[in-house]
């Protein structure tokens, strides 16, 4: 889920900073109202990042983003971040809700149900959004939800649309190519990883086969062992 907001001019710093004037407490009585915690957090130079129960926090100037799995209600967090935004007089300008369709679609939780559920508790909340499916309804597929504020620049008769972002995800992946992609620590994936007998600062995990791999710790050590940096410019 993404929700982006229209920054008016500002010269204060405060102002300057955005949506990351809330501290720590407000993010977390937010995730809260999905049914998760906050494990850990970061503030970085650009955005400040929030590990949780269920996945990923993203804070930015002018959006959030959260990203989560399992069993959250991450819709019900939806009216906290658009109150965070009016508070320091920002407008939502985009608002994109998306998901697969579920693996247990019985075991979800209000409004989460049904995409038709979803729709309806977004359309309450605003007139103007529009929901799709992408994919085939009878097979894997993928669910979205968009409303779109932003106002675009026109150039020679055509819409110039100077933000994009492109997002890749990944499901039923073999175990040991999955953890290439993953940086963990025990606390966070206590299920699946053990320490190493042989090497106490390499977090091992065990595969379906038996086997033993080492979790990746940095994204360069990811790049290296995947071997995808031969095509990266």
């Amino acid at each position: 889920m993404e929700i982006i907001f229209s920054v008016p001019e500002k010269t204060t710093e405060a102002d300057t900073q955005g949506l990351r004037v809330f501290g720590l407490d407000h993010w977390k009585a937010v995730v809260a109202t999905l049914n998760g915690s906050i494990l850990k957090h970061n503030n970085l130079e650009h955005y400040d990042a929030y590990l949780i129960s269920e996945s990923s926090l993203f804070v930015y100037p002018d959006r959030v983003v959260i990203l989560t799995c399992g069993t959250t209600t991450l819709l019900r967090a939806l009216p906290s971040i658009l109150e965070s935004g009016k508070k320091i007089g920002y407008e939502m300008c985009w608002f994109q809700f998306s998901r697969k369709n579920f693996l247990y679609p019985e075991e979800q939780h209000f409004p989460h149900t049904s995409f038709d559920e979803e729709v309806k508790y977004c359309t309450d909340m605003f007139l103007d959004g529009h929901a799709h499916v992408l994919g085939p309804i009878t097979g894997d597929h993928w669910y979205v939800y968009v409303v779109d504020r932003i106002g675009r620049e026109m150039v020679s008769g055509q819409c110039l649309d100077r933000r994009q972002s492109f997002n890749l995800y990944m499901y039923g992946m073999d175990q040991d190519v999955a953890q290439l992609f993953i940086k963990a620590e025990p606390m966070i994936l206590p299920s699946i990883l053990e320490k190493d007998s042989k090497d106490e600062g390499v977090i091992m995990a065990k595969n379906t086969s038996g086997a033993s791999f080492s979790f990746v710790t940095t994204s360069q050590e990811a790049t290296d062992r995947s071997g995808i940096g031969r095509y990266l410019l």
